[in-house]
């Protein structure tokens, strides 16, 4: 049976999210923009990357009230997501939210945990999926790879470092804590699927927001009692490629995306001179997803695992110095 889905917000990545519904078999019947011109450009660019025919809306209720949709993928600004969220599921769909979970900068950490555990809360009543869109835990299966064919079987995780950037969003570039906001939650994922069970040691952290980058420094404590130093580096660029790095004990891997010669984009893991080609990693969090909607397993990262992400954002954020 294919699936009937939505979009809130599909001008950025969720024109994406729609693409990989559509190659994973699924009817995008409609999407949510902002006004009746941002809504035909985003249906223009949606129809030049693929065969969509469905329904452009400019009010969530609208999409939601004459059918039910099996799911809706979540890519409005972060402000929205509790509420665009929690109207879905009321309405019957399972729901993949864009990272973070919950961010508005008019409210307290405590409440936008808050808002993050009533977006679950709510989920479990409806008896619905409620998924995350941190695509780079998808990268750890090839990095894994990589590392047993050049160093040997990853035993022991003794530190982690990653250095990501961007080039902020339609408004501008990121600055000072918006790039923080955009991009911390890929790091802490990544790291919370390669140190499963590790604990915050929180007196150990510092972080640092400057205009241009985000340093945070802190350490983890695994269940042994041994600590593992984790640095994280955030950064807006003007120009050029963005860096998305990471990697374990000194082992550092590059991702890059392009097309490939079906003309379908992949992701490009890169380390000692060898490139190893994958699926793009929101395609396998949009397909773990569907795959999940269909009974056949779990979504790539849980509403209970983002939380957690959510929560370590936070930490770090609200104890950090700021510099010009």
């Amino acid at each position: 049976m294919k699936q009937t889905v939505g979009v809130v917000g599909a001008s950025g990545i969720g024109k994406h999210h729609a693409k990989w519904y559509a190659m994973e078999g699924c009817e995008v019947a409609g999407f949510v923009g902002t006004c009746a011109e941002s809504v035909e450009r985003t249906r223009a660019a949606m129809t030049q990357i693929f065969d969509f025919r469905g329904r452009a809306y400019t009010d969530l209720k609208q999409m939601l009230a004459p059918q039910r949709l099996d799911a809706v993928s979540i890519c409005s600004p972060h402000h929205l997501h509790r509420e665009h969220t929690l109207a879905c599921l009321e309405a019957g769909a399972h729901v993949l939210c864009e990272k973070p979970m919950a961010w508005d900068t008019g409210k307290s950490p405590e409440d936008l945990l808050a808002d993050a555990a009533s977006m679950i809360s709510a989920a479990e009543r409806a008896g619905r999926i409620l998924a995350v869109n941190m695509q780079y835990v998808a990268a750890v299966e090839p990095y894994l790879a990589l590392y047993d064919k050049h160093r040997g079987p990853l035993r022991a995780v003794e530190r982690l470092d990653f250095r990501m950037e961007s080039k902020g969003g339609a408004g501008g570039p990121n600055e000072y804590d918006e790039i923080w906001i955009d991009l911390a939650s890929h790091p802490l994922s990544l790291m919370l699927r390669m140190l499963p069970g590790a604990v915050f040691v929180e007196r150990s952290a510092a972080c640092v927001i400057r205009r241009q980058e985000v340093v945070a420094r802190f350490e983890m404590e695994l269940p042994q009692g041994e600590r593992v130093p984790v640095t994280i580096e955030l950064r807006n660029v003007y120009e050029g490629a963005m860096a998305r790095r990471f990697g374990a004990n000194g082992f550092v891997v590059d991702l890059a995306g392009a097309n490939d010669e079906h003309g379908i984009y992949r992701t490009h893991v890169s380390a000692e001179g060898e490139r190893v080609q994958c699926e793009d990693l929101v395609h396998t969090s949009v397909r773990r997803f569907v795959e999940a909607v269909r009974g056949a397993g779990q979504p790539l990262v849980t509403a209970a695992e983002a939380y957690r992400n959510l929560e370590l954002q936070l930490t770090l954020f609200a104890g950090a110095r700021r510099e010009q």
